[in-house]
């Protein structure tokens, strides 16, 4: 289990745990956060700020990009793209 880093770095047939880091506003005001998992749906769920990767093949090696959307209580947003990266295991 691990703090998001970009890239985040998956190894075949090894599921994990990935967590956002916390979204704090310096008044308070809370955050909505939205995921896409594009085509990492098919191995990745999204809940809560965890990414919980399930069991991925060796078809699946390659590069995901996972879109983030955080958005504060008055409509600014911040868009970044995580790159989930699957590599074989060694």
């Amino acid at each position: 289990d691990s703090k998001v880093a970009d890239p985040l770095l998956v190894t075949v047939g090894q599921p994990l745990l990935y967590y956002l880091p916390p979204v704090v506003s310096p008044v308070g005001n809370p955050f909505k956060i939205d995921v896409e998992l594009g085509a990492a749906d098919k191995f990745v769920t999204y809940e809560n700020g965890t990414f919980k990767i399930g069991n991925t093949t060796n078809q699946q090696v390659g590069t995901y990009p996972v879109k983030v959307t955080i958005t504060d209580s008055k409509g600014a947003k911040t868009v970044t793209t995580l790159n989930m990266v699957v590599r074989a295991a060694s």
